[in-house]
């Protein structure tokens, strides 16, 4: 009777600790992941960036990525990256060329 409690409550607490896991890996999927915590953030600056981020590609004679996030489908959350480029140069391979803007989410 003892014998066969144990193998139940090592079972049950087996079980238990995959299904808090996997809540957790669920929850927090995109940040595991992806890298991205799927936080929006809206600030306003009187800085142009894109002008600056010319300006510094100029004078150091090199070669900015700007990044740009946007959704691939909607209802799956699933995130794709872009990138443009800021100065003289081309993208290396491993980074795709934004070609259009197709429901963007958010610039870096």
């Amino acid at each position: 009777m003892y014998n066969t409690f144990k193998k139940l409550l090592a079972i049950v607490t087996i079980i238990f600790i995959a299904v808090i896991g996997l809540i957790f890996v669920n929850a927090h999927q995109s940040e595991i992941f992806d890298g991205y915590k799927q936080i929006v953030s809206v600030e306003r600056s009187n800085v142009n960036i894109k002008t600056d981020l010319t300006k510094i590609a100029r004078e150091t004679n090199s070669l900015i990525a700007q990044r740009i996030v946007y959704s691939k489908n909607n209802y799956q959350g699933t995130l794709e990256n872009t990138f443009i480029p800021i100065g003289k140069g081309k993208l290396p391979n491993v980074l795709p060329l934004q070609k259009k803007i197709r429901n963007p989410i958010f610039y870096i």
